[in-house]
């Protein structure tokens, strides 16, 4: 804890004095691609923990417009095609799921500030009251009144005390984690005895940041600004399904978009970024491109189909580090 404190108050001194221009120069060949995925309104305090709140993406969005070229994914991925050097500078700003507060919060800005924008969609839950299970599992940390829980993954019976805000995005991300671990349909009955010890009825007419975009609002956006992609069916971590399934996930999806925008939908999301060599062949069938969660720059020799992103969930001195320092 006092080495990550240590770095972060070098790291913080290298912001202050400028520094990092040097480094963000000696990288000006290489692009980056950012990743996003929800946002919420300053001093929301109950979404904060997987939100960014939409003043500091403002924030980050005035600093690449001053030192940085934004441009569409899709550029970036022609450059890779060809092997033609990218601009100097090259950022690519993509959103992952489909909320709605891409488009009641983030596309003002995007807007107001010209910013090319690529949303991987989540196809089944457009136009539903539906919540991914990450939403259902902070929903009812947050809402519950229980300050304990008890669950068993595998042989093992963790207990978790969830009386705080602090210990309660602490074991949101714990239980996350140990979630995206089991496959499909072992993780939809572990989530849903979490819920019942809760003792969370979710209310889904009261879905607060969890809402999912409609078709409607995807159709407004559809004006120069911002462009799609594909991000599954019902977000199913690709390498905890079968090969049906697996099928299915990619094939119902591109299709559905592809017939409602009518145009070909050609990126690819992996959900958590987890694929394997099964999963990164059927998306190569279908797509150009596809992008993981694995942070790094981006080069003419990139594999097009493990494509890396930096996270963006930071306040603007951590997130001008990892402009010059993804990894």
């Amino acid at each position: 804890m006092l080495k990550l404190k240590i770095k972060r108050i070098i790291r913080n001194s290298l912001v202050l004095i400028k520094l990092y221009h040097l480094l963000r120069y000696n990288n000006r060949k290489k692009a980056i691609i950012l990743m996003y995925h929800n946002f919420c309104r300053e001093g929301d305090i109950k979404h904060t923990n997987v939100s960014l709140s939409i003043t500091n993406f403002e924030k980050q969005i005035k600093y690449l417009k001053k030192y940085y070229r934004i441009v569409p994914l899709a550029d970036l991925v022609g450059k890779i095609k060809r092997k033609e050097d990218f601009l100097p500078h090259s950022v690519a700003i993509t959103f992952d799921d489909g909320y709605k507060n891409n488009f009641l919060l983030a596309y003002p800005l995007i807007k107001k500030y010209n910013v090319p924008v690529t949303i991987f969609l989540t196809a089944g839950y457009i136009n539903t009251k539906k919540f991914l299970w990450v939403n259902e599992l902070e929903y009812a940390i947050n809402e519950t009144q229980k300050k304990e829980i008890s669950i068993t993954f595998g042989c093992c019976n963790f207990k978790y005390f969830i009386k705080t805000k602090a210990e309660k995005m602490r074991v949101y991300e714990q239980l996350k984690e140990k979630l995206k671990k089991l496959e499909n349909s072992q993780l939809r009955a572990v989530l849903d005895k979490i819920l019942l010890r809760l003792k969370v009825k979710i209310d889904y007419d009261d879905a607060g940041n969890y809402q999912m975009l409609t078709w409607d609002e995807i159709f407004e956006m559809r004006n120069g600004y911002v462009s799609y992609g594909n991000h599954t069916f019902s977000h199913s971590i690709l390498t905890k399904i079968d090969y049906q399934n697996l099928s299915k996930e990619l094939n119902d999806s591109q299709k559905q978009l592809k017939e409602k925008l009518n145009q070909e939908i050609d990126v690819f999301c992996y959900p958590n970024g987890s694929f394997n060599s099964e999963s990164k062949k059927m998306v190569k069938e279908k797509h150009k491109a596809a992008v993981t969660t694995t942070p790094g720059f981006v080069t003419q020799q990139t594999d097009l189909f493990e494509l890396p992103r930096v996270g963006a969930k930071s306040k603007l001195s951590d997130f001008i580090w990892k402009l010059v320092r993804p990894t």
